[in-house]
């Protein structure tokens, strides 16, 4: 396969997150050139994204300012934020609820509790942006709470048995060797899911780029995404999506700047970049290119690339069948039409 040039870009799109950590962040860079991170107004940014701006490598997108919420926003999210953490049994999970079908949703449920009796500035109900940054927002206080599980799993699977060295058997490792992955995502069902992938595309939807993939560490966003999907399209027209998985560097354990540079040592590596250049082809036209894809994917030596020392990690990506404009796609979810969902395992 030829190359115009020595270099190829591959740019992506966090989603639906507005929150990662920097290890998920510096593995999705092991790869993508670029990255964007669509957060909603008023939410705060960690160093890290900082660092990652300034390095150009990542971009923070913003809604557009006509879907801006007014400056009280902030009270009104410290009152739902309070709220939610002194109603533990209801939480973050009742503010996620909402039921368009008979048009009540508990976002307004739960200003009424926490208003006490204020009048307001601002007809909220009418303000449907307003209601989309709250899910946004509550949704990233549930990832962080998914993280502060996961961190603390790993750690219970990584500490030593107390009683290693004090009895005659061999003990496991660890008394919690066998506990079982967490998957981010798992803490928010099917039907919340859905309000935060609308009030996402609401948001940001507008901002996605043509053949620009979608990338995900969630496995139950992209299997939520894909079989949601399916069912949008024509049955009819028995779509089969293209779908593979391959091995990419990663390079999560150096320091930012660092992995910016081992990264272009990586693919100028003819092979590696052969192999970002195949991923790059199937977002663009994922039926011509799935066999190439996993032709080079099969034939790269990846540790091998310019000696550079690294870590592998597997690369999951479904392209979303266009559908049919009667039935796949309305509303929100259009964003999704003919895009490619990536999924990052951690």
């Amino acid at each position: 396969m030829s190359l115009p040039e020595n270099r190829v870009d591959l740019r992506g799109t966090l989603f639906p997150h507005s929150h990662l950590t920097e290890i998920q962040l510096k593995k999705a860079l092991s790869l993508f050139d670029s990255l964007d991170i669509s957060r909603p107004w008023y939410m705060g940014k960690p160093s890290f994204i900082g660092e990652a701006e300034k390095l150009g490598v990542v971009r923070v997108l913003n809604p557009p300012e006509t879907l801006k919420p007014a400056e009280d926003f902030k009270t009104l999210l410290s009152e739902c934020m309070t709220w939610a953490r002194l109603h533990r049994g209801k939480g973050f999970r009742a503010f996620l609820t909402a039921n368009p079908e008979d048009g009540r949703d508990t976002t307004w449920d739960i200003r009424g509790m926490v208003r006490q009796g204020r009048t307001d500035a601002i007809d909220y109900e009418k303000n449907h942006s307003l209601g989309w940054h709250l899910l946004l927002h509550f949704a990233q206080e549930m990832e962080k709470e998914e993280q502060s599980v996961k961190r603390m799993l790993k750690s219970l699977r990584e500490k030593d048995s107390p009683l290693r060295g004090a009895v005659e058997d061999e003990v496991e490792a660890s008394l919690f060797a066998d506990l079982p992955e967490f998957d981010s995502g798992a803490m928010i069902d099917d039907r919340h899911l859905s309000q935060v992938l609308q009030a996402w595309f609401s948001l940001f939807g507008e901002q996605l780029r043509d053949h620009e993939p979608l990338v995900t560490f969630s496995r139950r966003v992209m299997e939520y995404v894909s079989l949601s999907w399916q069912d949008l399209i024509e049955q009819r027209l028995k779509v089969m999506e293209p779908a593979i998985t391959v091995n990419v560097p990663d390079l999560s354990p150096y320091r930012l700047d660092e992995l910016v540079e081992l990264r272009g040592g990586i693919f100028s590596d003819s092979t590696a970049l052969h192999l970002k250049k195949a991923v790059v082809d199937f977002c663009r036209d994922p039926l011509n290119f799935l066999a190439e894809l996993q032709r080079v994917s099969e034939s790269v030596d990846l540790p091998s690339a310019q000696g550079i020392k690294y870590g592998v990690m597997k690369l999951s990506l479904r392209h979303l069948a266009p559908g049919t404009k009667d039935r796949a796609g309305k509303g929100p979810w259009d964003g999704l039409r003919g895009k490619t969902m990536m999924w990052i395992e951690e």
